[in-house]
């Protein structure tokens, strides 16, 4: 039998990675090494069974039930970095072949995650001591900025070591037969994934919009996309690498497809009409938020066909048909959103429900999450927790979290900014914590400032989202109408509480009036009215505040308590860093006013997320949760400029 090969891959797409390491097990006796750095979305454990399910895929049916012993025994995981590859190795073990597989600078930008130009020169720096003789460098992306360079240094450093290498480019990557919605924003996955959560916001919002609005997106005039599913890019790759072994080529493995056609058939599936344009002027607001969602994978539209040593252009006969796909994997996205509304209905289903004595009444809070100084999340006083659902979804499992409903408003006395923070201290020593993160949502502010005056060493950072900084200078004038209204009927109530039937009957109908789709109305309005509504699932936990005379009458007069709060003093003596989020469309908290607000901190970012509502950390969970988690990594580089968030002036 041949002698086993040592093989290292070190790859950025956990799809194509894991697709040359299944193959390569499957088809040979040789040891595999797979290299995942600490910081990438996907843990060891996952990229393991993705591996095994490709061995288990490729393999004769018979010999199946053997996939998981031939990982186990053949396959190690390197969770460091390049430059730890060689204390991590044996010392007895030297890496006869290296795979580097690149990713796309765009998206690892937007998840806080290394350049892939950094990742591949510190392998590079890394091979005399690997020991390899071959190099595969395999770019999966048009290389852009720093990223260009990458590939003549791959030449130099390989032609200087003396090293059979070769250069594989393939086009936009899907799986043959998904079976997750995993990885969802590699390669072609990643337009499916923007279209389906764009789509779906919008829907959440106003059910028709889609049956009578098309969606757009630029496109140059003739594009064309380079498509490839996942399994014929790694066999062509491998093909050649074990083939006759051509050294210093490189290799185009691509089928080009028309980005007109590939609409057609993706909008049939989606149920949208998706159209590319190549006038800018013709898109709405909702057409430009996804167009700034999709800049990343606008970069890999072509108009031509592209030079290389060799081109293996994959066969019609060969590929999947990318409709075949497209349904398969819009039906996991579908079946996954119902597997999350179902998990996600109850927040026991998530975290630990745990109950403390405070002031005579039982305050009940839930806890969930990894270790570490924990994130507070402070909510809106009046409202529930359903809001924070989605969010704390995704932040339990990269911190510990913690939340509690502020309401208060069957409290037989006035509930006032100092009650509250007496709830946070309360938690905070139940649950053992001597630091922690604040995250204030709406009048959550005013709580995190007030606790942080007390114990200004208990808190390391703190984000504000969509506050209502009523302490701004010239705040009357920069308020929303709503927040002008309610503030309003507030101050009657105050003064004539036998009024609170008649002003509930009038907050309720602001609330319940529903959005008539105008037709005759231009489609820049129609669209920016849209993106204006609420989520119609929020609708009657925004009334909950209004369900009795009695609720709405604590509520009012806790609102008057917030709105009389002086934080701007506080926010001129807090020294650690804030992040202040605003929204485009907040109709309840002026995002004017963040602008101003986060000018009184001496240590702050502001950033504005497009197309947004009061309510995004439910619409869009995982741009909030990224951002939040960026923030807090490194508060003194953040720098989450990009697509639909938007870095606002400071001065």
């Amino acid at each position: 039998m041949k002698e086993p090969r040592h093989v290292l891959i070190d790859s950025s797409t956990v799809l194509l990675g894991s697709c040359l390491a299944g193959l390569r097990l499957a088809s040979s006796n040789d040891i595999v090494y797979y290299a995942t750095a600490p910081a990438e979305a996907s843990s060891s454990e996952e990229i393991t069974d993705l591996i095994t399910q490709t061995v288990r895929r490729v393999m004769p049916e018979g010999d199946r039930k053997d996939a998981e012993g031939l990982t186990e025994s053949r396959l190690h995981s390197l969770a460091c970095n390049p430059d730890e590859f060689e204390s991590r190795l044996a010392s007895n073990i030297r890496i006869d072949e290296v795979w580097r597989v690149s990713g796309d600078p765009h998206l690892r930008r937007r998840r806080g995650l290394r350049s892939d130009a950094i990742i591949t020169r510190n392998l590079l720096a890394a091979l005399p001591a690997l020991g390899a003789s071959e190099f595969n460098y395999v770019q999966t992306h048009s290389f852009a900025g720093s990223e260009s360079d990458v590939e003549g240094e791959v030449v130099q450093q390989c032609v200087g070591l003396d090293l059979c290498y070769r250069i594989f480019q393939t086009g936009l990557i899907f799986p043959e037969c998904p079976d997750t919605v995993s990885a969802v924003d590699e390669g072609f996955l990643q337009f499916l994934s923007v279209l389906d959560g764009l789509k779906n916001e919008i829907e959440e919002r106003l059910p028709e919009y889609f049956d009578y609005q098309a969606l757009r997106f630029w496109a140059p005039a003739g594009a064309r996309l380079n498509l490839t599913t996942v399994e014929a890019a790694a066999k062509s790759m491998l093909r050649i690498a074990q083939g006759d072994g051509r050294a210093g080529c490189h290799f185009r493995i691509t089928r080009s497809v028309p980005v007109a056609e590939l609409c057609d058939q993706v909008g049939q599936v989606y149920d949208v009409s998706l159209l590319a344009v190549e006038d800018r002027r013709e898109l709405n607001a909702i057409d430009r938020l996804f167009n700034e969602r999709l800049k990343p994978f606008q970069s890999h539209f072509v108009s031509g066909a592209q030079s290389s040593d060799q081109a293996y252009l994959i066969a019609n006969a060969e590929a999947q048909s990318e409709l075949a796909f497209v349904r398969r994997f819009r039906s996991l996205q579908q079946s996954a959103r119902k597997a999350d509304h179902e998990r996600l209905a109850h927040l026991s289903n998530m975290f630990e429900q745990k109950t403390i004595t405070r002031d005579g009444s039982l305050l009940t809070y839930y806890a969930g999450g990894s270790v570490g100084p924990p994130l507070i999340l402070l909510n809106a006083i009046g409202q529930g927790l359903h809001y924070w659902r989605r969010l704390m979804d995704k932040l339990q499992h990269r911190r510990r979290v913690i939340i509690w409903e502020s309401s208060r408003l069957d409290s037989p006395r006035p509930f006032r900014i100092n009650d509250h923070v007496d709830d946070l201290e309360a938690v905070l020593k139940h649950e053992g914590v001597s630091a922690c993160y604040l995250m204030g949502w709406c009048t959550g502010p005013a709580v995190a400032l007030e606790f942080y005056r007390r114990r200004p060493s208990a808190v390391v950072a703190m984000v504000f989202l969509n506050g209502a900084f009523k302490w701004c200078t010239g705040a009357a004038e920069l308020d929303t109408p709503y927040a002008r209204n309610l503030e309003s009927l507030c101050r009657i109530l105050d003064r004539r509480p036998d009024m609170a039937s008649a002003v509930r009957r009038s907050l309720c109908s602001n609330v319940e009036n529903g959005f008539q789709l105008d037709q005759e109305k231009k489609a820049e309005q129609v669209a920016t009215d849209v993106l204006s509504l609420m989520n119609r699932d929020l609708r009657p936990h925004v009334l909950a505040p209004f369900s009795s005379d009695t609720s709405l009458i604590n509520y009012s007069r806790q609102l008057l308590d917030f709105w009389s709060y002086e934080g701007k003093s506080k926010a001129e003596q807090t020294s650690v860093p804030v992040l202040v989020i605003s929204s485009e469309y907040d109709n309840i908290a002026s995002p004017a006013m963040s602008t101003v607000a986060a000018r009184s901190f001496p240590n702050a970012r502001h950033v504005q997320v497009d197309g947004a509502t009061h309510y995004c950390l439910y619409d869009r969970p995982d741009l909030i949760a990224n951002l939040i988690t960026g923030f807090f990594h490194e508060p003194s580089a953040f720098d989450q400029e990009d697509g639909e968030v938007k870095f606002k002036p400071d001065v």
